[in-house]
């Protein structure tokens, strides 16, 4: 598996010796630099600015994964039912504890199977006594359907799936799987008379089957979770950690932890974050500028079960998980 955390250390000593060695290379563009991100991050940032100097005024977003999948757990960041998108990395029965799936699962308002992830639904809910796979249909598959088996087609289409294919070069199967969650769960905000901008009530967006080992898949996750136009929250979950990118302004993270933590980091992924103060960590920062090839928090702990983050920029918060 590839943890965030340690991606990201070593892509900062990459850039570190970059930096101090001429290779005689080319400038490149941004991993999150694509149309349009830039001015839509830009814009973001400006209006953090009052928020930074007026902290008291900022609403603060709230961040629980263990209060979607825990019995006797409630996270009243998570109110609503969550929405679960399949992708072709890890087996998602694999990934994550049989328990954790199956409450997952029923929670779920929409489950959506990114092409070739719904193969690894079919092969991880095997006709077995524990998990039959007529019980773990689901809602829709979508991509270019280049990777989907056709026997595992033919017997969700069958079960009521809907199958939508969708050619379009210039995104990946990830990208249109996350558009049509984001449709889904904004129908079902307006259909349950839920504002858009109550993000405390609209549902999350849980990603699984990510830690396939491909690193340019992890990017492009979290790419996407960068670029995300909902105010909901979206939590990668794997195998060893959940993930999930905090906006610029103010977080509150609950952690059990129990099964949470504690080693945990803050990744400024999506260009410098010129101020980030934290509590609740063995290691706080205070206004500190995070940036790749400079300094970033990797290999931190979480010593409380509230962590609190404010930041001026993006900022990939991950941490271990053993739900």
């Amino acid at each position: 598996m590839l943890r965030p955390d340690g991606v990201a250390f070593a892509v900062q000593a990459f850039l570190t010796l970059q930096r101090h060695c001429s290779f005689g290379l080319a400038p490149a563009r941004s991993w999150f630099d694509r149309p349009g991100l830039r001015a839509k991050r830009t814009a973001r940032k400006k209006a953090s600015v009052s928020i930074m100097k007026e902290p008291h005024l900022a609403p603060v977003k709230k961040h629980s994964i263990s209060g979607l999948v825990k019995t006797g757990v409630v996270s009243s960041a998570n109110v609503r039912p969550v929405a679960l998108l399949f992708l072709n990395g890890s087996c998602p029965r694999v990934s994550i504890s049989p328990e954790c799936f199956v409450r997952l699962w029923g929670r779920a308002h929409v489950r959506i199977c990114a092409d070739g992830g719904a193969n690894r639904l079919y092969d991880g809910c095997s006709d077995d006594q524990n998990a039959r796979r007529h019980a773990y249909v689901p809602s829709y598959i979508v991509g270019d359907l280049d990777s989907l088996r056709p026997e595992v087609l033919s017997y969700y289409s069958c079960r009521g799936t809907q199958i939508q294919e969708d050619r379009d070069q210039h995104s990946n199967d990830l990208m249109k799987g996350i558009r049509l969650a984001v449709q889904q769960l904004r129908h079902t905000s307006q259909e349950t008379s839920l504002p858009d901008a109550d993000e405390k009530s609209l549902p999350a967006m849980v990603l699984l089957g990510c830690d396939g080992g491909r690193f340019d898949h992890v990017l492009a996750a979290l790419s996407e979770m960068h670029s995300l136009e909902y105010p909901g929250t979206l939590y990668m979950l794997s195998s060893s950690s959940w993930t999930t990118v905090l906006t610029p302004g103010m977080h509150q993270i609950e952690l059990d932890l129990s099964c949470e933590g504690a080693t945990c980091g803050l990744i400024p992924l999506a260009g410098a974050c010129e101020s980030v103060t934290t509590s609740g960590l063995q290691w706080n920062l205070n206004g500190h500028r995070l940036e790749l090839g400079k300094f970033v928090s990797t290999s931190n702990r979480a010593l409380e079960s509230t962590v609190h983050v404010e930041t001026s920029g993006f900022l990939v918060w991950t941490v271990e998980q053993h739900l």
